[in-house]
């Protein structure tokens, strides 16, 4: 549950980050894609995975990548060197934390 908290939290936050980054309506729905795109391509797969792995090594494999993904995110947003390309490219990465964690 404070998994699923958190998030939903980093979710909220990085489209708040990202419409104080830049007015780009454009860079804001690719956020949005770039939250969605990994769930899309790797569902299958990974419930493929799932069933195939110890599920429990799994989660703990993807909530520690999810934990390093939003440890940077706080750190890169901290030290101001956040930029819209990088905003997206954490986002990716917690989409496919995300997309390997859910079948498991």
């Amino acid at each position: 549950m404070a998994s699923n908290v958190g998030t939903w939290m980093h979710e909220v936050a990085d489209s708040w980050l990202m419409t104080t980054l830049t007015p780009s309506p454009l860079l804001v729905a690719l956020l949005q894609t770039a939250e969605a795109l990994p769930i899309f391509l790797l569902a299958l797969p990974s419930g493929a995975l799932a069933d195939e792995v110890d599920r429990r090594r799994l989660l703990l494999i993807t909530q520690t990548w999810m934990l390093a993904v939003a440890a940077a995110f706080g750190a890169i947003t901290l030290t101001g060197a956040m930029t819209p390309s990088v905003l997206l490219a954490l986002t990716v990465a917690m989409g496919a934390g995300i997309a390997l964690n859910m079948p498991a």
